[in-house]
C-alpha cells in the first residue's frame, strides 16, 4: 500500500470518527427527548387518573386541577350513590378503578445504550462541508 493510500485512509477514518462523535451526540439528544416525552406523557396520564376527567361538552363544570377530587374518589362516590340502584350486569366495569399506564419499549426492544462522549469532543468537530473539504485537501498528498 502506498503512502498516499495510507494518508487517504487515515483522513477517511478521521472524518468518519468525527462524524461518529456527532452521530452519538445526536442519538443521545434524541434519546433524552424521547425519554422526556414519555415521562411527560406518563405524568399526564397519572394526573388524569388522579384528577377528574370531565366530558368536554358539559359546561356546568370546568376541569381545573386545583379544585377537583381524585378520579378514584369520584368513581367510588358514584358507585356508593348509584351502584345499589343499578343492575350489577348493566355495566360490569363501572366499579373498576382508573386504568394505570406503563410505557415500555416496543416488542421487548432493549432500551438504547450509548457511550458517553464529552461535549467538548463533539464541539471540536466541525462538520461544515467547507471545513471537511479543507481538512481533506490539506491532508491529502498531491
Amino acid at each position: 500500500m502506498a503512502i498516499e493510500d495510507l494518508i487517504r485512509q487515515f483522513n477517511a477514518y478521521r472524518l468518519s470518527y468525527d462524524k461518529l462523535l456527532v452521530e452519538i451526540d445526536r442519538r443521545r439528544q434524541y434519546k433524552k427527548e424521547a425519554e422526556d416525552f414519555v415521562r411527560h406523557m406518563m405524568a399526564q396520564l397519572e394526573t388524569m387518573s388522579e384528577g377528574v376527567y370531565l366530558h368536554p361538552h358539559r359546561p356546568a363544570r370546568l376541569f381545573i386541577l386545583d379544585d377537583v377530587s381524585a378520579e378514584r374518589g369520584v368513581r367510588e362516590s358514584f358507585n356508593v350513590e348509584h351502584g345499589a340502584d343499578l343492575p350489577s350486569d348493566l355495566c360490569l366495569y363501572i366499579e373498576n378503578p382508573p386504568t394505570r399506564w406503563q410505557v415500555i419499549p416496543f416488542d421487548g426492544d432493549a432500551v438504547e445504550s450509548l457511550p458517553d462522549v464529552d461535549d467538548d469532543l463533539v464541539a471540536e468537530v466541525d462538520m461544515s462541508p467547507l471545513q471537511v473539504f479543507l481538512n481533506h485537501a490539506t491532508h491529502s498528498v498531491s
